[in-house]
């Protein structure tokens, strides 16, 4: 019994065969078409073989393929090899060469019946049952013994070892942060039993003070064979190396004097020295939590004059959070210390100059700074009973409809992007019977 389905077709064909083709391999047919455009003799060789090997063969029946000599080619050679033919008729008449058999209709582009589909499996020989105590007897013949894994930290790093596995040609070691290992990083895949962990080592040379002082770290490992891999080990924990710890420097910020100086030095940090400490590092960030800290400075001084790069009036005036740390010797660095939070003392908007620009339209002088502008009306000079009328961009709002009507007074104020309001300016009164 053959392998495969051969499927026998005319080129003018070729999207129903696809589809037919597809639809078997749903139904787990190994299907064998001639997908090829030129038909050397080197590629009519590859078919014969095709057929030889196929367990049925199936014909696409259509006036295009009882004309090619390749089909019937084809067909004579499965005939010759007393190869099962199944002649699919999709248009026309039955190929006399197929006189004698019954064909299955799939005219208009049809898939073959489901009763189609168990004859061709008739053709393939009957699968043996799975001996489920058979295949578990031969994989444990392949099984790995997990490794026993240890650890110790060394000078410069942590030094693990695991027993060897009989049958294993590599080894897998895997870190986490945590005992489930829902992230692991694999740090090491070889044929060796053994491997220094170097990051976050004992020596202060090899670990920057910067990243703080190291978690535990989990380990575990397995064997692997071309086979299969053994389970995990058992897990290690592995603790940081424990030091004497420095105490927290106290942060505290003097604002420089006001003004526009004020925008570009805007204070003096300085926190308190720490005995044993030989540098420090200061931490800058845009949100009390330090989600993404900036280094402001590193070194052994305990003053740090902060400044803007630069200064805008359009600038949205935004808070800075800083905090700092001791640093020592192997590891002792201090906690952080308390978060100080520098603002600068918001710009002041000088109010607007108002003034009748013609008759019954307003206008006032540009503020800097200012987003935007308001005017309201009031009919008595204290404005208890003020409205707003205008609000916007502009430096004039034009009042000539009410203009020789009513008298009233105006005022307007400058409003700036962070939405402080630069006081009002002086009012004045308009219109009346008398304008």
């Amino acid at each position: 019994m053959g392998t495969h389905l051969f499927i026998s077709y005319s080129r003018k064909d070729q999207s129903y065969v696809r589809k037919l083709a597809d639809h078997l391999r749903e139904q787990r047919f190994e299907v064998w078409i001639d997908d090829r455009i030129d038909y050397g003799d080197r590629w009519w060789r590859t078919i014969v073989q095709a057929i030889r090997e196929c367990a049925a063969f199936l014909l696409v029946m259509t006036p295009d393929s009882e004309e090619s000599d390749w089909v019937e080619k084809e067909i004579l050679l499965a005939s010759d090899e007393k190869k099962p033919i199944v002649p699919l008729l999709l248009r026309g008449k039955v190929n006399p060469l197929c006189i004698n058999r019954q064909a299955v209709d799939v005219t208009g582009g049809a898939l073959p019946p489901k009763e189609l589909l168990q004859r061709l499996r008739q053709f393939f020989p009957t699968p043996r049952p799975v001996d489920p105590a058979a295949v578990e007897k031969a994989l444990a013949l392949f099984a790995l013994a997990a490794p026993k894994l240890s650890a110790e930290h060394k000078l410069f790093g942590r030094y693990l070892q695991w027993s060897a596995a009989p049958g294993a040609l590599n080894y897998v070691l895997e870190r986490s942060v945590d005992a489930n290992f829902s992230k692991p990083l694999e740090v090491y895949r070889g044929g060796e039993t053994h491997f220094w962990d170097m990051q976050f080592a004992s020596g202060l040379l090899l670990t920057p003070s910067f990243f703080g002082q190291p978690g535990a770290f989990y380990y575990r490992v397995k064997a692997t064979s071309l086979l299969r891999s053994s389970p995990w080990s058992n897990v290690v924990k592995i603790d940081p190396p424990k030091y004497d710890q420095l105490p927290a420097p106290k942060l505290e910020y003097k604002p420089a004097s006001f003004g526009l100086g004020h925008y570009s030095m805007v204070g003096a940090l300085g926190w308190s020295a720490v005995t044993g400490a030989d540098s420090y590092l200061l931490q800058q960030s845009s949100d009390e939590h330090f989600t993404a800290p900036a280094e402001s400075y590193r070194g052994d001084k305990t003053t740090y004059y902060y400044s803007r790069p630069s200064f805008s009036v359009s600038l949205l005036v935004t808070p800075v959070y800083f905090r700092v740390r001791a640093s020592g010797t192997n590891f002792r660095d201090s906690p952080w210390s308390n978060v100080v939070k520098v603002e600068s003392a918001p710009l002041l908007l000088m109010a607007p100059v108002l003034e009748e620009a013609e008759q019954g339209v307003l206008k006032w002088t540009p503020v800097l700074g200012a987003k935007e502008y308001v005017v309201e009306r009031s009919a008595d000079a204290q404005f208890q009973d003020s409205v707003e009328i205008y609000r916007g961009e502009t430096l004039s709002h034009s009042e000539r409809p009410l203009f020789h009507l009513f008298s009233y007074y105006y005022r307007v104020k400058a409003v700036r992007r962070d939405g402080l309001d630069s006081p009002w300016s002086k009012p004045i009164r308009l219109g009346g019977k008398g304008a």
